[in-house]
């Protein structure tokens, strides 16, 4: 699941400051946290569903 979850996070176009942009980022962008967030709830109701 780890593995799953740093692949996606990696397909992930970013478009907050991080670090790998050269600008430091306290926390991850809103965006990309309710996108992570719908993507743990697809694949809860995917596991339910099995």
């Amino acid at each position: 699941l780890p593995k799953l979850l740093s692949a996606t996070a990696t397909e992930v176009p970013c478009t907050c400051p991080s670090p790998a942009h050269g600008e430091a980022a306290p926390r991850p962008g809103p965006a990309l946290s309710l996108s992570l967030l719908f993507f743990l709830f697809l694949l809860h109701s995917g596991l339910r569903r099995l």
